[in-house]
């Protein structure tokens, strides 16, 4: 079934244009959560690639950029950077805006995905990203760190079961439950507001899918609008 989509766009402040066959925006001013001014430009590196970057207004320095990679169903997220002294202002959360506008507006991209760095995890995951990681990697140690908690303790028992398990299951398994863990934990810290600064010794692939964005249009509209950036879902 095809998701319909219809997003409200003002062409005053955001227009799309055509590269490499893509639909993607031209440029848009937006407010950081200190209600400071920003230009925020898509730039072509290279076949496919391309560099969004945000900028103060009347400034030329990027302070914070985003490098990603179209595939054919995908936005491949190489790596979000944000200057030391521009941190905790929302910069990471506009540039990830920034490329569900790509995701929405390009019919054939399904998802965003990318690795995190460990402490990019609960960023990610705030802004509706889910792990991917395989068992044999990242996950595993992870999943180690979960059941090692003491609170929750149905959660911390999970992922001591599976532990327990690993040598019975299949890789397909582990890596499924594994996830399904992870992910569990993530949605109840984010939902108790919990600071998982430190938390995670591995980073992980993680990913963010385009009916994900739609089933939630609601939360992310309300993103679009706290940083003023004129775009409906």
């Amino acid at each position: 079934m095809e998701i319909n989509i219809k997003p409200n766009i003002s062409f005053q402040s955001l227009k799309i244009i055509n590269s490499d066959g893509l639909k993607l925006f031209k440029g848009f001013k937006c407010r950081d959560r200190n209600s400071q001014l920003y230009n925020v430009n898509i730039n072509k590196v290279a076949e496919l690639r391309y560099e969004i970057s945000a900028k103060p207004l009347n400034t030329h320095t990027p302070v914070s950029a985003a490098d990603i990679r179209f595939n054919e169903d995908s936005i491949n997220l190489d790596l979000i950077s944000t200057n030391i002294s521009k941190q905790k202002q929302g910069l990471g959360t506009i540039l990830n805006l920034a490329n569900i506008i790509e995701m929405l507006e390009n019919k054939n991209i399904k998802m965003i995905k990318g690795y995190s760095m460990s402490t990019a995890i609960p960023f990610h995951a705030k802004n509706g990203f889910s792990t991917n990681g395989i068992w044999d990697g990242s996950l595993c140690s992870n999943i180690e760190k979960i059941a090692s908690l003491k609170s929750p303790k149905w959660l911390a028992q999970k992922a001591k079961l599976l532990l327990y398990r690993q040598q019975e299951l299949s890789w397909e398994e582990k890596t499924t439950l594994g996830n399904s863990i992870m992910n569990d934990y993530l949605k109840l810290t984010i939902k108790n507001k919990q600071d998982l600064t430190g938390e995670f010794s591995n980073g992980i692939d993680m990913f963010l899918e385009q009916k994900t964005v739609i089933e939630n249009k609601d939360y992310y509209n309300k993103l679009f609008k706290k940083y003023n950036i004129d775009y409906e879902i």
